[in-house]
């Protein structure tokens, strides 16, 4: 039995084969020794299956398998596998096929540069990225496939927020291309550009050396624009270049039109699951994390830690007479002061550091790799700068500080945070305005 099978989007896919009552199709290119074959680029011999744990059985009573990939040296870009049943190949079977092999790469690279985007090949395109997960990995592989399919020199996808700016997300070009991604401000004309136009259009070709829009000298002038609207609101836009006008054949601008919205409602799905995997870990009032998301930064942190043997500190903050603050200002006051303490929270902590609010007037500091002594001068740092707040009642916002680190004050996260509380609350009735230590 054997087939022929090429390399599209980190998947093989059957092109040809003879003898099998039924064929596999879409391998990951992490299992199989065909794939294994086409990952290391060399030939692959197994004189008996069931001494390979890569082997996948397509049919019953396989004994034997011989892949040879085809393409360059440096990119396998398909193979040929031969599989036999009651009988096994020679040890002379690898240099037997190869020769075969390499006219049938040959033979299938020709076809696959005259194909057309037919409806197979764009349903796996659409099924492919489907099964990506995140927003940048579907802007990934979405800029490389609208490149490829309309042979643009580098696209680019940027996606667009409801306040309808724009963030760049991903960018491709072809090795020969020493482009790179258009600016923010130059993807942020380009829609206006668009809105110019008043044409509700699937596509749109723009020539930039006739607009305000970049450099009149720019290497690759024609833009290909493709909006990613759903029901109506924009996620973004793949933003095409090259250096000559395109002449887009029929089948390969459709095929592009219609993945593209595809795209678009892959991504607006990510993103919607993203806000709300976001909000599900943030306070609404300060926007730091709320308890769940620090309870997950914690136990991440520790297990880190743990692995890494390296410490670990912690530094809860507690703000004080936020209830006189309350009585005396109503809770509009109280909310201004635990905003700006989160706010001077954010802007004392290091950039690798968690701060989040774990109850009504409670605040905490994740400090990854910090010692007992670096929490302790974050804390006096954060003291200082909270007394430069100022309200208009002459409101002075102060806070109470409990130190914890691990593993001496807690090997696990309740410990440490029972410790930091513990040495939070002793200064409580003495002094507030304090800085204690576990």
């Amino acid at each position: 039995m054997a087939s022929a099978y090429i390399k599209e989007h980190d998947r093989l896919w059957l092109v040809t084969q003879h003898g099998y009552p039924e064929v596999l199709d879409g391998f990951s290119l992490q299992r199989g020794v065909m794939a294994r074959a086409v990952r290391t680029g060399e030939t692959q011999f197994v004189d008996d299956v069931s001494s390979d744990p890569d082997f996948l059985e397509a049919t019953d009573g396989i004994l034997a398998e011989v892949t040879v990939p085809f393409g360059s040296e440096s990119s396998a870009q398909g193979a040929m596998n031969v599989e036999t049943v009651g009988v096994t190949l020679p040890p002379e079977a690898p240099e037997i096929f190869e020769p075969l092999a390499r006219a049938l790469g040959e033979r299938i690279g020709e076809m696959r540069d005259a194909l057309d985007v037919d409806v197979a090949r764009l349903v796996r395109l659409c099924v492919h990225a489907s099964t990506l997960r995140g927003s940048t990995q579907i802007a990934e592989f979405a800029a490389r496939t609208v490149g490829r399919l309309l042979m643009l020199d580098c696209v680019q996808l940027d996606l667009r927020s409801r306040a309808g700016k724009f963030e760049f997300a991903s960018f491709w070009r072809r090795d020969s291309s020493g482009l790179g991604p258009l600016a923010t401000s130059d993807v942020q004309e380009l829609a206006l550009l668009e809105d110019a136009t008043g044409v509700d259009a699937a596509y749109h070709l723009f020539d930039i050396r006739l607009t305000e829009v970049g450099d009149e000298q720019l290497a690759a002038p024609w833009i290909t624009w493709f909006p990613l609207t759903v029901a109506g609101a924009p996620v973004g836009a793949i933003v095409g270049r090259s250096a000559t006008r395109p002449d887009f054949e029929h089948e390969r601008v459709e095929g592009a039109t219609l993945f593209a919205q595809h795209t678009a409602a892959l991504l607006d799905v990510s993103l919607a699951l993203r806000r709300e995997q976001r909000a599900a870990v943030t306070d609404s009032l300060t926007g730091l994390l709320n308890r769940r998301g620090f309870d997950e930064r914690l136990s991440d942190e520790i297990g880190r830690a743990f692995r890494a043997d390296t410490g670990l500190t912690l530094v809860l903050a507690d703000c004080d007479d936020l209830k006189a603050i309350n009585d005396r200002g109503g809770h509009e006051l109280g909310d201004r002061v635990l905003e700006a303490l989160a706010r001077c929270l954010e802007s004392c902590k290091r950039a690798e550091d968690a701060a989040a609010r774990i109850g009504g007037d409670e605040f905490a500091v994740v400090m990854p790799g910090a010692t007992a002594e670096s929490g302790h001068d974050f804390a006096q740092r954060l003291r200082t700068e909270l007394r430069t707040l100022s309200f208009h009642d002459a409101t002075r916002v102060e806070a109470t500080f409990g130190v914890a680190s691990f593993p001496g004050d807690g090997r696990t996260a309740d410990d440490l945070l029972r410790s930091a509380d513990r040495a939070l609350y002793a200064s409580k009735p003495d002094s507030k305005a304090r800085v204690d230590a576990a």
